[in-house]
């Protein structure tokens, strides 16, 4: 019986091991080279090399400092950024994953001061840009693939994240609604939303909380904030017509067809969306 219980504790030793090594935390934090001030809202990624393939982004806290999840061993490129600054990278590889959460130090920030006589400037805007709570994305600064709908962009943006069942986290926060120019958009349904709005048509997202449909119904705040994604149109794109027209077919009379048809006159739009398939695709939920 003695020898029967140390097993089961070695063996409980082993299985907490293993599964303490499923994930290791990677920390630092993000500086100005020269004055040492820590940077807030600075952006930070892990690229999985040597494609550059984004693993996870966040943005750095008020004191500078970040935390990435990293869940396999590899060759990785961790990039921190800033508006006014020269982009830093640190290159980092694991033949396995490290034992405990990895520090990765100060990462530090020079100033970009380049200036050129008689040159022509185009500014680009930032990747991200945050104002108190609000975090806007600038959509041009990810790159999809043609004809992609908007849940392929999130899933580029730093501190998103899609799950398989479609919820959409970000900064550890659930989105609740999907909004177009401050107003719900197909009354707020978010797999709706996500799954046919074309990104070719949007120029910026943001993120914020706002109060809940009870709190504005009775005047009683109850905690319970939101958290929607608002887009904002490319020029001309929010007025007239737009929308797209799928269909496919496949062997054994397999078949898909969708179609999203909206309209913007001044403060009212029109959505009209339609699917017909028998391979038991759902486009929009039951909303």
């Amino acid at each position: 019986m003695k020898n029967t219980c140390l097993i089961l504790f070695f063996l409980l030793l082993f299985h907490f091991d293993v599964f303490s090594q499923s994930a290791v935390t990677l920390r630092g934090m993000v500086s100005d080279s020269d004055t040492g001030m820590a940077i807030d809202y600075a952006t930070v990624q892990l690229l999985a090399m040597p494609d550059s393939t984004l693993v996870s982004g966040v943005v750095t806290k008020k004191d500078g400092s970040f935390s990435l999840c990293l869940s396999k061993p590899g060759k990785y490129c961790v990039v921190a950024s800033y508006i006014g600054y020269n982009s830093f990278s640190k290159q980092i590889y694991y033949k396995s994953l490290p034992q405990c959460d990895v520090v990765l130090g100060n990462l530090k920030l020079s100033f970009d001061a380049i200036m050129l006589d008689e040159a022509v400037v185009t500014a680009e805007a930032p990747p991200v840009k945050v104002d108190e709570d609000t975090v806007a994305y600038n959509a041009s600064a990810y790159k999809v693939s043609e004809g992609a709908v908007l849940e392929e962009l999130i899933e580029k943006l730093p501190g998103a994240e899609v799950d398989d069942d479609g919820k959409v986290k970000i900064n550890g926060r659930e989105l609740k609604k999907i909004m177009v120019d401050g107003k719900e958009f197909f009354g707020g349904d978010l797999k709706t939303g996500l799954q046919n709005l074309p990104v070719e048509l949007i120029d910026q997202l943001k993120t914020y909380s706002k109060e809940s449909d009870m709190e504005r119904m009775t005047g009683i705040d109850d905690g319970d904030d939101e958290v929607v994604l608002d887009i904002k149109f490319k020029k001309g794109k929010n007025k007239g017509w737009f929308g797209n027209l799928d269909a496919a077919g496949g062997t054994h009379g397999r078949y898909s067809s969708k179609v999203m048809l909206n309209r913007f006159v001044d403060d009212t739009q029109h959505s009209v969306i339609g699917t017909a398939n028998n391979v038991g695709n759902r486009n929009f939920s039951n909303s």
